[in-house]
């Protein structure tokens, strides 16, 4: 099959690239955006003062929006009033699946984790990209907030449009790996952005009262939660101990079959093991419930709730900033989501940042506001 280039799609191609300042509610404050159509080159640019109530490039129905983390351009649309477009395509999508599961030397040395930005796709395919450091010094400009000079507008629209030109240079080169029928998937992922922007924007209402005292009271709450099963004899001075959890298996006759951890020394004490061995021995179950629910807090980290009251993913500095507290160490400033940012391709971020699928007590917190319900 002969490799795919821009002039084969269906809609013409309109690569668009935005700047703004992110806002704790999950708004934005639009700075600039830049488009190119990727058939004759034209370029369209503007600060967000010069922008209208409707695009200002071409963006019909004939037309496909082309970015790389489509979910943020289409915030901006959204802070804008403009319609949303009805064809997109993320090419970070489209990098991550193309490039799921290869190592770091088949990436140019690109660390398969954290190949998702912009920079790192095309360092992935041999394209010349700039310095993080050059990018910082005009990301630092951007959110200072305006009045800018018209120097700074010019630096800020360049900026932009350098951008602008990455994302389609590395659009060519993800279509050379593509066949024509790969494009009506990319359509879908790329409405899936659609709904990523939605949820992004909309959060998750929860009482925040609740969710602080908590986050407050979580050392409390682990012991009591160890409290309430120490008749099991299996937590000394409130840490596990393996080997009185060893004689608690054979006092019960639990010990042929409990499963054993991969390396075959050690009981399993992963979660799906406590929940299914709770359920063969009704007599452990209070224990492995209680296991499940301590093994659950050691994972989940505080929630991060913009000023309106809602939780949203991937702002993890906001979470610690918010309640003053200081950064688990490791605890990335942001969180990646979004389709194949997982190690094994799965969406992100995983299930544990979603408050919908984490344990009851979590869930009790989602609360809508006075005179609202959810549905």
């Amino acid at each position: 099959t002969e490799a795919m280039e821009l002039r084969d799609l269906p809609h013409r191609p309109i690569f668009v690239d935005t700047e703004f300042i992110p806002q704790d509610d999950g708004s934005q404050i639009p700075v600039a955006l830049v488009a190119r159509c990727g058939w004759s080159g034209e370029v369209w640019r503007r600060m967000a003062q010069e922008i209208g109530d409707r695009p200002f490039f071409p963006s019909g129905p004939d037309t496909a929006m082309w970015a790389h983390n489509a979910p943020a351009e289409l915030e901006t649309y959204r802070a804008l009033g403009w319609p949303w477009p009805e064809n997109i395509i993320d090419t970070m999508a489209e990098h991550l699946r193309i490039t799921n599961g290869l190592p770091a030397r088949a990436l140019r040395g690109v660390d398969p984790t954290k190949r998702a930005g912009l920079l790192a796709a095309l360092r992935c395919w041999g394209i010349h990209a700039r310095s993080a450091e050059e990018k910082r010094g005009m990301i630092d400009l951007i959110l200072r907030g305006g009045p800018y000079t018209s120097e700074e507008s010019r630096a800020i629209l360049d900026y932009c449009q350098e951008d602008t030109d990455d994302t389609l240079d590395l659009g060519r080169v993800l279509l050379r790996q593509m066949e024509p029928k790969d494009i009506s998937g990319a359509l879908i992922r790329g409405r899936y952005g659609k709904a990523l922007a939605d949820f992004s924007r909309n959060g998750m209402p929860v009482d925040v009262e609740m969710h602080d005292a908590v986050v407050a009271g979580w050392d409390d709450i682990r012991r009591a939660l160890i409290d309430s099963v120490s008749a099991f004899g299996v937590f000394e001075n409130y840490k596990f101990s393996m080997s009185a959890f060893e004689h608690l298996l054979a006092q019960v006759g639990a010990d042929d079959v409990w499963p054993m951890t991969k390396g075959g020394k050690l009981r399993s004490t992963e979660e799906k093991v406590l929940r299914d061995m709770g359920d063969a021995f009704p007599i452990l179950d209070p224990l492995c419930t209680a296991m499940v629910s301590l093994g659950q807090m050691k994972k989940t980290r505080p929630l991060a709730i913009g000023p309106d009251g809602r939780a949203r993913l991937g702002k993890r500095d906001l979470a610690y900033r918010r309640l003053g507290l200081g950064q688990d160490e490791g605890d990335q400033g942001s969180v990646g989501w979004g389709a194949f940012r997982s190690r094994t391709g799965r969406n992100q971020p995983g299930a544990k940042e979603f408050l919908m699928l984490r344990a009851n007590w979590w869930r009790s917190m989602i609360a809508p506001p006075p005179g609202r319900v959810l549905l």
